[in-house]
């Protein structure tokens, strides 16, 4: 007589659980490893803006600090993902932030706010009549290559939720345009401009290490595509000597937002 089990035959029992078991199997095996994330959005630096040189009078009297006075601007990412299970993935990705300009309210209380980079012509010594003003120029750009691990909180969900975290390998560097000079030259004065090194000379190209770190949320319109909302936090401990004299000096710290989207196109099955 055939062993039984719960009004089962053992052999039964055995081919139920097997086909139960199918759709796990497959879903298993036919998990989107691979992946090409693009985002893009708005960055912007943030930190202290001013330090006290210790010869100014008042607590107002500040000087700026380099970094955190840049305006904010476009950013950008592309990356590989490679995902070891529904929860656990690893990307490299390359991203690019561009600073459009400067600004740093260099006013006291009894003028009207004006720009740090602001500069007068006069056409004498003696009136100090105005004949030229306007704003010298300076953007930023930083580029980076990093690795991040991501984790997913609830895959096969309409919206996923997840964190990363890792190290990026960064290039930054400013770049200052002289337009007090270039008017100098239009009024044909060159001789007498006299170029302060301090003011040109802020910041020289700089390579690091720096840490990126965000949250996220992926809207799954199929298994091949979803849509994405992303913040995140960039930090890179910039070298003292990289500043003229270390004035100005401030690390990097930037925030951003993007949108960007999640396009799967390899599956287990084809590793």
């Amino acid at each position: 007589m055939a062993q039984r089990f719960s009004g089962l035959h053992i052999p039964e029992l055995t081919l139920f659980l097997f086909l139960a078991g199918i759709p796990g199997l497959l879903m298993a095996q036919f998990e989107q490893k691979l992946s090409l994330n693009l985002s893009g959005g708005y960055f912007n630096t943030i930190g202290k803006t001013g330090w006290d040189p210790g010869y100014v009078p008042g607590p107002d009297d500040m000087e700026p600090t380099l970094m955190p006075n840049f305006t904010g601007g476009p950013s950008v990412t592309a990356g590989i993902q490679y995902n070891f299970s529904r929860h656990f993935s690893l990307e490299f990705q390359a991203g690019y932030s561009y600073a459009l300009s400067w600004y740093y309210d260099y006013s006291d209380d009894d003028s009207e706010p004006f720009n740090y980079l602001y500069y007068e012509i006069y056409n004498d010594t003696v009136d100090y009549t105005v004949i030229a003003s306007g704003e010298n120029e300076m953007d930023m750009f930083n580029f980076h290559l990093g690795i991040a691990p991501r984790y997913y909180f609830r895959p096969g969900s309409l919206l996923n939720p997840y964190l990363f975290a890792g190290i990026s390998l960064n290039i930054t560097d400013d770049y200052f345009q002289n337009n007090e000079k270039a008017a100098y030259q239009a009024l044909g004065r060159l001789e007498e401009y006299e170029e302060n090194p301090e003011l040109v000379s802020w910041f020289e190209w700089h390579t690091g290490i720096g840490m990126i770190a965000g949250a996220g949320v992926e809207f799954a319109l199929n298994d091949y595509l979803g849509l994405i909302v992303q913040t995140g936090y960039h930090f890179i401990p910039l070298k003292e000597e990289a500043f003229f004299e270390g004035h100005k000096h401030a690390d990097f710290h930037a925030l951003q937002l993007h949108l960007g989207a999640r396009i799967s196109f390899l599956k287990s099955k084809e590793l």
